[in-house]
């Protein structure tokens, strides 16, 4: 999973980056990534919104059928 933000002006991110400032860790350099010049870097994600208490088995297939999908 990664770490998620949102703002009251509507913004909602996934925020792979965030480590360090979302569980206010010591260590600055915790959920940096480092890349060279040309290097690529790709993220997926879904945001699933369901309506009433989901069941555990719904969430397990929605999550069976994201991860068989090709970014």
């Amino acid at each position: 999973p990664t770490w998620w933000h949102a703002r009251t002006y509507g913004l909602m991110a996934a925020n792979p980056f965030g480590q360090h400032d979302f569980e206010k860790l010591d260590d600055k350099k915790v959920g940096d990534w480092k890349m060279r010049a040309g290097d690529k870097l790709s993220f997926f994600y879904r945001v699933l919104i369901l309506p009433g208490s989901p069941q555990v088995e719904a969430i397990s297939a929605e999550f069976e059928a994201f991860s068989k999908i090709e970014p």
